[in-house]
């Protein structure tokens, strides 16, 4: 993300009284720029990061992979998957996207190449309810236009339970 943005970015959390929360947007801002392909997952929020302070999703996102956290693994070879359909023209089989969820360095590579936005900035021990997260939206939606808006993904994959 941009200075200016990223300037908001806390600067509105602070406001909020947020002392922890995640810094979330591109994994690697070169990669991110340098695709042709950039894929942004919309995601509800991020938890069980309580009492880590601010968290840089660009310094921790690789370990997430590596710990096998659910929403990075799925995330990652959707993203992978969404990638090769595009530089191919055509949809990966369920096959093909099977054994590209396998290989570890394609998914690190995509991972380089993808971002992620929480809607709900910090962190708790589960999950909010849908009212919580409409709420966040709300409030964080000025910051969350803007990461977009700044991001210019080819495609949004907007994530939660219901999806994987």
């Amino acid at each position: 993300m941009g200075f200016i943005v990223m300037t908001n970015y806390e600067k509105h959390l602070g406001d909020r009284g947020l002392a922890e929360y995640i810094i979330d947007g591109a994994v690697n801002p070169a990669k991110w720029a340098g695709s042709n392909v950039r894929v942004l997952f919309l995601l509800k929020e991020t938890y069980g990061y309580q009492d880590c302070g601010i968290i840089r999703i660009e310094e921790c996102a690789h370990s997430w992979l590596d710990a096998n956290i659910k929403t990075y693994v799925r995330a990652t070879s959707l993203a992978a998957a969404i990638e090769r359909g595009f530089q191919r023209s055509l949809p990966l089989s369920p096959g093909e996207i099977e054994l590209l969820s396998k290989d570890s360095t394609a998914l690190h590579a995509a991972l380089d190449r993808m971002a992620v936005i929480d809607i709900k900035k910090h962190s708790v021990e589960s999950t909010s309810d849908n009212r919580e997260i409409r709420q966040e939206s709300q409030r964080n939606a000025p910051i969350l236009n803007a990461q977009i808006r700044e991001l210019r993904p080819t495609v949004i994959v907007a994530g939660g339970d219901v999806c994987w």
